[in-house]
């Protein structure tokens, strides 16, 4: 996986972040996280189990829950062309707010840059734009067979638009894998 930069230097406007993002012209495919603090690049569900010393063993197991007890319950509420896949079941269960191993992108470096100011930071700290300069091998697609809880490599992928937020935030994910040898998920 390319690993993710944080620009350098202040962004006052959004000229600034359009030089940020001219420079990277002859890039195939950016991608932008906005946070309004700075905090490494974790999915949420391995963050709150940092927070809580939740083991990771356990952690993993929860995870496969949360995720069948949404594919069970939610078939009521899905409108349309539903979720087919565990990539996509993930990404639906990321929007609606269940912590999952996914991490939020967009494509649209200004929503980036709006995550990255919608929310006052603690004291003492500020917001901060991820750019993630994606190459072809570290891409994915949602239809692939791979398991994904059993991925060697963190990957990117898009889904298909089957939920509004997605398409309104241009998502992206990136899918973070759990490496038993260090016995912990890998941040980027």
């Amino acid at each position: 996986m390319t690993k993710p930069v944080q620009i350098a230097g202040q962004i006052d406007t959004v000229a600034d972040l359009a030089k940020v993002v001219r420079r990277s012209k002859n890039t195939r495919r950016l991608l932008f996280r906005g946070q309004n603090i700075d905090k490494p690049l974790l999915p949420k569900l391995v963050r709150i189990a940092e927070e809580e010393s939740i083991p990771y063993k356990q952690l993993l197991r929860v995870e496969q829950q949360m995720l069948d007890r949404l594919q069970k319950e939610s078939v009521p509420f899905i409108r349309g062309r539903g979720p087919a896949t565990l990539w996509e079941w993930l990404s639906v269960a990321q929007h609606q707010g269940m912590p999952t191993r996914l991490l939020d992108w967009t494509a649209n470096a200004l929503a980036g840059l709006w995550f990255a100011v919608s929310a006052d930071p603690r004291e003492g700290d500020h917001g901060v734009l991820w750019v993630l300069d994606v190459s072809a091998e570290n891409e994915r697609s949602p239809i692939v067979k791979e398991d994904v809880f059993d991925l060697k490599r963190t990957f990117v992928f898009q889904l298909f638009h089957i939920d509004q937020r997605i398409v309104a935030q241009a998502a992206w994910f990136s899918i973070h894998r759990y490496s038993a040898v260090r016995g912990k998920f890998v941040p980027l």
